[in-house]
């Protein structure tokens, strides 16, 4: 279902981004207090607008490109350095 408003979708996306980027800082700030543990995947479970969401911010392309289907998982690797999302096969 589409959003009312284009201002609703950029609003709900900016939800999306700053949720994901919280949980990267937490799991960066995680592994500096833990420097004898190894983290390398975080896992999140999310929804199909949220993937579309922090996809379309990260990887430069449509809101509507990133469309997954029900119950499909999504691989991604972060590139920290890069800030940038990878979509993996």
């Amino acid at each position: 279902m589409p959003f009312q408003t284009e201002r609703a979708e950029k609003s709900f996306a900016k939800r999306s981004i700053c949720g994901f980027e919280r949980a990267l800082t937490q799991a960066l700030e995680l592994k500096r207090a833990m420097p004898d543990k190894e983290i390398q995947i975080v896992f999140f479970f999310v929804h199909g607008g949220t993937i579309m969401a922090i996809m379309s911010h990260y990887c430069d392309m449509d809101y509507y490109d990133y469309q997954v289907k029900t119950a499909v998982a999504t691989r991604v690797r972060w590139r920290l350095r890069a800030m940038r999302l990878c979509l993996m096969k």
